[in-house]
């Protein structure tokens, strides 16, 4: 819950929401020439200061980027300084998933050779590992460098990591290591959230849908790799929301991708996968799949504005909100970069 004096909490974060770019600017931006054009409406958002810092330091991608990263940081920040501790602390388990992802870039960025820039660059504005942190971690020479440094710093992620290290290096299998950060994720938040107060609920109900998203992904790579359903189950994990272990089993006897589509329509995420079907069959990217699930999970998210203005929902919803703001403007940007059609920028873009 807020804290006592939660209307001061909730004025703050509604002030903040009221700063969120609605889609008509994102319109406006998709018919700009270029990222000059672009940096000139930013001047009118509250990422004007930090982004004007940045690209004069490091040029108009780069310094956007970095602009939009730093302004997201600080706002995130604020908001864990307006909450209580209980709040901050259930805040704070939910800003674990971003530190996983990062995490996983930066060990993809090892694993294909990637410059420390580049890595740097994919990284996500949020999570509880600093960015000094994130920053050394993406300059080691290897995985196993990157791997060590974690647990010379004691951060918790690098004992599945170390676990997992040697399968690693004996068969280069990525997804051996990144499925030990999700399951090591997910089964210390569950275990964590135990109550029964609104706000754990609200939070558990975020974490257990993500879950779901996680294992309908997994499924649908496994199809690829041939698997029998008991080697498929290994990479998958209980706890969701909809898609109890009983079905993920099932699921798990299913060889093709599309007969897995077909085995979840009368799910929730039924309609939603038959759409991103529809857009894998042009683009042959089982990830335009996964944007429009997280798009759903995205949409469920920021509708918790709406949810008891004395719970934690409005700053859940907020988190969200701002995070899918800032991953648009990075799409964006990156597409103008490369002369990208704007009718395929937006159709990469999340909008709500």
């Amino acid at each position: 819950m807020l804290k006592a004096d939660h209307g001061y909490a909730n004025a703050r974060v509604r002030a903040m929401k009221s700063r969120l770019l609605d889609q008509s600017v994102f319109e406006k931006m998709l018919g700009m020439k270029d990222l000059s054009e672009i940096l000139t409406a930013l001047d009118k958002t509250s990422y004007r200061n930090e982004v004007h810092e940045e690209v004069l330091k490091a040029g108009l991608l780069v310094g956007i980027e970095e602009g939009l990263r730093a302004a997201t940081s600080a706002d995130l920040q604020k908001i864990l300084k307006i909450i209580d501790l209980e709040a901050k602390n259930l805040i704070e388990v939910l800003l674990g998933r971003w530190d996983v992802q990062n995490l996983k870039t930066i060990l993809r960025g090892k694993h294909i050779g990637a410059a420390k820039a580049d890595i740097i660059s994919s990284l996500a504005p949020a999570g509880c590992l600093h960015d000094s942190v994130l920053q050394e971690l993406a300059e080691q020479p290897d995985i196993r460098g990157v791997i060590d440094l974690m647990a010379t710093w004691s951060i918790p992620y690098s004992k599945p990591l170390t676990a997992e290290l040697g399968k690693y290096q004996q068969n280069l299998a990525l997804q051996n290591l990144e499925f030990s950060l999700d399951k090591f994720y997910y089964q210390n938040t569950l275990a964590r959230l135990t109550g029964r107060s609104l706000d754990i609920q609200l939070v558990r109900e975020v974490i257990t849908r993500e879950i779901d998203l996680t294992n309908i992904m997994t499924l649908l790579r496994l199809t690829r790799e041939n698997l029998a359903p008991e080697e498929k189950e290994k990479y998958l994990l209980a706890g969701g929301r909809r898609l109890n272990w009983g079905s993920l089993v099932k699921l798990a006897q299913v060889q093709d991708a599309d007969d897995l589509i077909v085995a979840l329509e009368k799910s929730v995420y039924g309609k939603v996968l038959q759409e991103g079907w529809q857009l894998f069959l042009v683009s042959g990217k089982f990830s335009v799949i996964e944007r429009r699930l997280e798009n759903q999970v995205i949409t469920k998210n920021i509708a918790l504005f709406r949810a008891d203005p004395l719970s934690i929902a409005l700053v859940i919803a907020y988190i969200w909100a701002k995070l899918n703001e800032v991953v648009n403007l990075r799409i964006l940007i990156r597409g103008k970069e490369v002369d990208m059609p704007a009718k395929m920028i937006r159709q990469a873009l999340v909008l709500v």
